[in-house]
């Protein structure tokens, strides 16, 4: 092995390069964060909307965020107006979820929220969560809570769908109790329930009992059917009216992330051959699904060199599709083709609805009546929402083609809100130089690797 000395290399010039090295890697990571400190002193803080860039939209747009951190804990419903600019912003809660216009009332929505509770409301002192769903005017700022429980712990029990039936009747994705439930909002009773381990072994989805399906969508389809996301299982199952499972209209099985692989928010849309429109989340694409006989047919895809997490999208009735892009930290919509025509710039969002076109997407098509375009590489070109041509956006394309989908996924969930992917690298590269320098540290200290440690004579 090559010393330094054998390479003429002082050890001041060793010690002056890893530190020059560390300091240029970690300074772009620390100007973030000393700035994120700055804005975070600013009295709009709650308003995380950075820019938003496209032409007007012909609606007014529902966006939903998850609590950040203890260094940015503020989640927000917020609703932007066809301009791009704020119209409404709600912080009451920690978290907010799924959220839906009330039909026939253009001013109301429907959401599902949660809110962390200290030791006095829980049982035995333990951390708990209350879940609510909230019906809310966003011109007066009139509020309804029009179910509410608490659930034991704080990560993976909160409910993070709901789905109106009727004027009473609620359809509830329970990701504690791993069910789906109908309940009566006059007689506050359970109408009927389907609890997963009538039809899935435990063995599979996620850890049991504590996170095992993670349903985390309900949706009620016009003939009365019940369609659920169960995340863990890599499945979208329906359910007869009455909670009987329909097996033969299952998409996906678990594990076989060729198919899905941990999806958000199924969209259905009915038609002589439905189709099923599914943020397909840890493989980083929008995909959809067309029935064709008893089976699920692939037939249209998006991707591009920045979606990263998504977590909801929607058919709007002109054919473009609003896709919620969670690690990416934007909402967009784009057209026929695949282009980019509209984009928000919001940390963390969890699902976008235009208000003006129904729930979900109701009044959308199917790519194959459409006549979508389908894309689903790294792309680089700016003007269809690429990132542009860019080193950065070479690095990320490779870092996602190396690291395992969830990993990456899960490492950006818990970074900080000022944090960017590539900030990871920088950190990463600084540790390394950092340890190669602890390396030629300890070979010029004349120590030993011994136990004990020891100095020889």
């Amino acid at each position: 092995m090559i010393s330094v000395d054998q390479l003429r290399v002082s050890r001041p010039t060793v010690r002056l390069a890893a530190v020059v090295i560390a300091v240029s890697l970690l300074a772009l990571p620390t100007a973030a964060f000393l700035t994120h400190l700055i804005e975070s002193a600013e009295p709009d803080e709650a308003k995380r909307v950075e820019a938003v860039s496209g032409p007007d939209r012909d609606g007014y747009t529902a966006i939903t965020t998850q609590q950040f951190s203890a260094t940015y804990p503020d989640a927000e419903m917020i609703v932007l107006a066809p301009n791009g600019s704020t119209v409404y912003v709600n912080t009451q809660w920690d978290s907010y979820f799924d959220i839906d216009p009330v039909p026939g009332e253009p001013w109301t929505v429907e959401y599902v929220a949660s809110e962390d509770l200290d030791d006095e409301h829980c049982d035995n002192g333990n951390i708990c969560t209350r879940e609510v769903f909230v019906r809310e005017n966003i011109r007066t700022g009139e509020t309804e809570v029009i179910w509410s429980r608490i659930t034991p712990r704080k990560d993976n029990t909160r409910v993070h769908d709901i789905d109106r039936i009727n004027g009473t009747h609620i359809a509830v994705a329970d990701i504690y109790e791993d069910s789906v439930f109908v309940y009566d909002t006059a007689r506050k009773i359970k109408v009927w329930e389907w609890d997963a381990q009538r039809d899935f072994p435990i063995r599979g989805g996620g850890p049991f009992p504590q996170d095992w399906t993670h349903v985390n969508d309900v949706e009620v389809l016009p003939d009365g059917r019940l369609m659920a996301s169960l995340r863990n299982q890599d499945s979208v199952v329906f359910l007869a009216p009455n909670g009987t499972l329909l097996s033969n209209w299952t998409l996906g099985e678990d594990d076989r992330h060729e198919i899905l692989f941990e999806q958000h928010n199924p969209d259905y849309l009915p038609g002589e051959s439905p189709a099923i429109l599914v943020a397909d989340s840890e493989k980083n694409r929008v995909v959809e699904f067309e029935r064709s006989g008893t089976r699920w047919e692939p037939s249209w895809v998006w991707r591009d060199g920045t979606l990263q997490w998504p977590r909801d999208a929607d058919r709007l009735p002109n054919n473009h599709t609003l896709i919620t892009d969670t690690q990416g930290s934007r909402v967009i919509e784009i057209d026929e083709s695949g282009t980019v025509l509209w984009t928000v710039t919001i940390g963390l969002p969890y699902e976008a609805e235009r208000l003006s076109t129904g729930d979900e997407s109701t009044g959308g098509h199917r790519a194959s009546v459409a006549g979508l375009e389908s894309r689903n590489v790294g792309n680089t070109d700016p003007t269809e929402g690429g990132g542009g041509n860019t080193v950065a956006t070479a690095v990320k394309e490779t870092v996602r083609t190396v690291v395992p989908p969830k990993l990456l996924n899960g490492i950006l969930f818990v970074l900080p809100p000022w944090a960017l992917w590539w900030h990871v690298v920088l950190f990463v590269l600084a540790v390394a130089d950092l340890l190669i320098w602890g390396i030629f540290e300890y070979r010029w200290s004349g120590y030993e690797l011994r136990f004990p440690f020891s100095r020889p004579e």
